[in-house]
């Protein structure tokens, strides 16, 4: 493990040198998860011809859905990132180990997930969504506190990722779970 300077951040504190890509759709079903995965099967094969040609990882790939509905019906959209990236060529030549795929909360309904959550009783309020998003992503390295001491250090290793894809429920108008 390396020890660098702090990488510099935006206002949000997320790190400007790792790309962080957020993907949202005014609807269900207009190819969010789609798009997702080839942003996430495109950075995958990029890394691993980069370790082949470095002989260690460049870093990783993290897919996340903060919020997930449909579980019951077998929708996933993290497995269907998994499946499109990780096909049996890209996961036996060490594919497997590059990418991660994160759901943070999940109804088991079909609908949008302000019904779904309702209907379940299991509500998650925006503030709920967003620290958990935030505890995620500080937890891979990918973003840096918003106060950080002057010359301070932090450690940055191939074991996180070198590019992240957030895919939302819906637009940015879409009600959330709460």
């Amino acid at each position: 493990m390396s020890r660098q300077a702090a990488p510099i951040s935006n206002a949000f504190g997320q790190r400007k040198d790792v790309p962080l890509i957020q993907v949202f759709g005014a609807n269900t079903d207009v190819g969010k998860t789609l798009v997702s995965a080839g942003l996430c099967k495109a950075a995958v094969e990029s890394r691993m011809r980069m370790k082949g040609m470095r002989g260690s990882a460049a870093g990783g790939v993290l897919y996340v859905k903060p919020v997930q509905t449909g579980a019951a019906e077998g929708h996933s959209d993290a497995d269907f990132v998994r499946r499109m990236c990780l096909q049996k060529e890209t996961a036996t030549a060490g594919g497997e180990g590059i990418l991660r795929t994160e759901t943070l909360f999940s109804w088991d309904s079909a609908v949008s997930p302000h019904l779904a959550a309702e209907r379940e009783k299991k509500t998650a309020s925006d503030t709920e969504v967003l620290e958990s998003l935030y505890h995620l992503l500080s937890s891979q390295g990918l973003m840096v506190p918003l106060k950080q001491a002057e010359g301070s250090q932090t450690q940055t290793a191939d074991a996180f990722p070198s590019f992240a894809v957030i895919e939302t429920a819906g637009g940015p108008g879409s009600p959330g779970p709460s």
